[in-house]
Parts: structure tokens; sequence; C-alpha cells
């Protein structure tokens, strides 16, 4: 058996010392001169998704081939995106390095990555536009900028660049088109989304995410009322194969007439977002994820709890600690912003309080809830244990900078939410939702298994994180807000 052939084996036993081994026996060869092969090693255990023995493999591999560049950058990024401990330091990243005449692409996008974890996101958004600039033509460091500018709301800004490299090809990119079409809707240009909707639908680019979020960004805009917007995204529907405009119609349909001011407007850029100050006898807090919006329009939650009374409050983590050490600007720290929520709750005089959150967003209402007392606590997708044994244990390697992150700068004894759970008197209902077959995430709701107080929900035929979209084209989302306004039977104390 070949050298190649036993390192395979080596990685598929998860036995890294017979792999040590192996590559030292490797390296001595008449083979070790082709490179090609050390590629194919590491990414054969990316395409086998064993990011450990890929991560092993290019270690191994600067090592012994440590003048490859391209050896050494590919172990960077595997070490960014999988390791449990970041080993590469963090070079500052300046314009001069970016407009240098003999600057690396990759490795400036890497190190511009590894950068952005201690600088503020502004700062990122500038040195991405100088990298762009310069790299008109490299399309990670454009996603990477796309993806910041979404962070800073900056949406006139996503629209220019996305016009401007149309304008260049006349063909719709995938990875420029979602992005495009989320600043359109929410720049409030409804119509000229629908219009690059068809036109990528034309080009055999449009795709059922794409058409999803338009569907459910439609609810509370007419879709009940408006022929021509609802046969436009009846035909998009019927061209991707989605289900759910009925049920987007019926959600529109149960809108109320609002009971108190509905809340001008929300932004990714603010912390905190409350409606206007109105007598209210509950209130719902809503966390935003890491990409600081929520699934479903704020505007839309914000009209249908307006008409029952119901308070909002919208909260971003501009600190992305999964908001454990704190809201932005109230207080510091966790304790302090708990007590800021329960002045706001004070404040509208409400006797009960709702968390509400998905992703990082269900992590903090599982958090803040317990701690706010709430009478329900509304979590899709939520991590129950934050540590990073917890994910490696599960070979979890989503979103690994930013886990590895909050490790690093959240204590430890707030990582966890069971024992926080189990010591507390905390008599409320908690609802955790996933994915049917998304296997991670059942992962962290099942975590919380067991409790008294925890009921796990199943979103069905979804194999996916962002699961609140295809809960609301399925019904189930209306059913648990319905739910939750409806229900005073528990009250939480805000003393």
């Amino acid at each position: 058996m070949s050298i190649v052939f036993q390192l395979e084996d080596a990685y598929l036993r998860a036995n890294l010392n017979d792999a040590e081994v192996l590559w030292q026996n490797f390296a001595s060869t008449s083979c070790s001169q082709d490179t090609q092969l050390v590629v194919n090693i590491i990414r054969q255990r990316l395409i086998a998704q064993d990011y450990i023995g890929a991560l092993h493999a290019a270690r191994q591999a600067t090592l012994y081939w440590a003048e490859d560049q391209s050896l050494y950058l590919r172990y960077k990024e595997l070490d960014y995106l999988y390791g449990s401990d970041l080993e590469q330091q963090v070079v500052p990243v300046t314009d001069q390095m970016l407009m240098a005449g003999d600057a690396c692409t990759e490795a400036l996008l890497l190190d511009l990555k590894l950068y952005s974890h201690h600088i503020t996101n502004t700062e990122v958004v500038k040195l991405l536009k100088v990298f762009v600039k310069r790299w008109p033509e490299h399309r990670p460091g454009i996603r990477l900028l796309l993806n910041k500018l979404q962070l800073e709301g900056e949406f006139e800004d996503i629209v220019i660049l996305c016009r401007q490299r149309y304008i260049k090809r006349r063909k719709h990119e995938s990875f420029m088109l979602q992005v495009w079409v989320h600043a359109l809707v929410e720049l409030q240009c409804l119509n000229e989304a629908l219009r690059l909707a068809f036109e990528a639908h034309n080009q055999g680019e449009l795709n059922k995410e794409i058409v999803e979020f338009l569907l459910v960004h439609s609810i509370g805009l007419g879709i009940a009322s408006d022929q021509g917007l609802k046969s436009s995204l009846d035909t998009l529907c019927q061209a991707c194969k989605l289900e759910g405009l009925e049920e987007a119609i019926r959600f529109e349909l149960a809108l109320k007439a609002p009971l108190r001011p509905l809340t001008p407007v929300f932004s990714p850029t603010q912390a905190l977002t409350s409606s206007p100050r109105a007598s209210a006898d509950c209130l719902v807090v809503i966390f935003s994820g890491v990409a600081r919006r929520f699934a479903v329009s704020l505007t839309l939650l914000d009209r249908f709890f307006a008409g029952y009374g119901v308070a909002v409050v919208h909260l971003v983590d501009k600190e992305d600690s999964y908001y454990l050490n704190g809201i932005s600007g109230q207080g510091g720290s966790f304790e302090s912003s708990v007590e800021k929520l329960r002045e706001i709750a004070k404040g509208y005089g409400a006797k009960r309080i709702i968390t509400f959150g998905h992703s990082a967003g269900g992590t903090a209402a599982l958090h803040y809830g317990i701690a706010l007392d709430a009478s329900n606590i509304l979590a899709y997708t939520p991590v129950g244990n934050l540590s990073i044994d917890f994910f490696d244990r599960h070979a979890d390697y989503r979103n690994r900078p930013q886990i590895r992150k909050v490790n690093q700068v959240v204590s430890a004894n707030r990582l966890d939410i069971k024992p926080h759970l189990e010591r507390s008197n905390f008599k409320g209902q908690i609802d955790l939702y996933a994915g049917e077959y998304c296997v991670k995430d059942l992962v962290h709701v099942d975590y919380l298994s067991g409790m008294s107080q925890v009921a796990i929900h199943s979103v069905k035929d979804v194999a996916i994180h962002a699961v609140i979209a295809p809960a609301v084209l399925n019904g189930s989302f209306l059913q648990t807000l319905l739910g939750i306004v409806s229900n005073d039977s528990t009250e939480c104390s805000c003393s």
C-alpha cells in the first residue's frame, strides 16, 4: 500500500500519531517533490468533512515543505476556519500593505480576516474597499466586503457595487444576486428586487433562497390584495418549486390594526431599538443573530405585535459575543444589560417579557430570558453550550472564528446555559426549534432536552440552519406568534 493510501487510512481511523509518522516517511521519498499529492491529501480530508484531519495534514505539510507559500497559506486558512486555538499571529493590515507592489492577494485577505476580529467593522469595511478597488475581480474579497457592508447597513453601497459588477458582465452571479436583492428589499425597493429575480430566472441564476426571501419579506406589503404582486411571486415560486404563498397571504391577513404607534425604523447599526413608549402589558425582546438582521422583516414583526398592543425591543450584538458580555451601550456587562431590559419593561408597564431570537440571537434569548424570568423564550437554532470543547466533541466547525472569539472574551461560566437553567427558579416556557434534518443544530437543542421547562420542535423537511423563513411558509411560525400573544396565564416578575 502506498504511503498516500496509508495516510488516508490513518485519517479514516482518526489516528493522528500514525499520520505523523507517515508524513515523516512521505517527506523522505521521491514523491515528496510532488506537492500536488500533498494538496490532494488535504483536499480529500476536506471533501470527507474531516476538518481536523485536513488541518493536521496542512500543518504537517508546512513542516516538511516550509518553502512552499501556497501550502502555508492553505494551512493558515484551515487553522483560521477550524482550529480550536488560533496559532497564527495577527498581523495589522494597513492601506500601504494593500497598495504595495509585491502584495499577495490571498495572504493579505487572510491577514485581513484575522485582523477583523481585533478592529471595528467600520475599519474592516474601509480596508476591504481598498482591497476590492485594487483587485476588483477577486471574488472572495468582494464577497467579504458585501458581508461587512450588510453588517454596517450600507445597503446603497451594496447596490452600487453589485450594479457596477453586473454592468461589466451583463450576467447575474448568484453570490452577488442574493445580497443585491436583500439590499433592495431593505431600501424598500421591492419592485426592483422582483425585476432582478426575473432577470436572474431568465439567465438560469435564480435560486430558491432568493425567492423564499422575497416571499417572506413581501408579507405586509399587499400580497393579499395586490394581484400583480401576488402573480409575480406565484410565478417565481413555481419556477423554484417553492410552496408557501398561501401561508404568506394568511400571515398578512392575520395582521391587526395597531394598538400602539409603530416603530419608525430598525437598523443593524443600532444596538437597541425600542417601540414608541406606550402602555403595554407585554414586552417582546428580539435578538438578531451574528448577521445583525432577522430572518423576517422586523417591520412586519413590529406591526404584528402592535396589533396586540405588545411592545418590542430589538437588539443587535455589536460586540460579537452572543450578547454574553452585555448589550453595547447598556452598562458593559451581561448583568447590567439584564437590569437595563428590566427598566425598559417597567417603563412600558409590562407584566410579561418574551425573549425571542435565532442562531446567536436564540442563544441570547435563552440566557436573557432565564435571567429576566420571561414567561416565554422562543429560541430558533440556538447554541446550548458555546464552549469550544462542546463544538469539538460534536465535530461542529461552523462559524469557528466567531466561536473561538466568544471563548476568548466571555467568562467560561457563562458559555453553557444548562447550569444556569438548573440553578434558576425559572417557571416560564422554553420552546426550542431546529430543522428536522439539521443534525448539528439538533445536537444543541437536544442538549437541553429533559429539562422540565423545555419543549423541542422540529421544523419539518428543513436541513439547514435558517429555519424561520421555512417556518413562516409552512404556517408554524404564525401559530407560534399567535400562541404567545394570547398566552396571558404566565406572568413574569419585572422587579
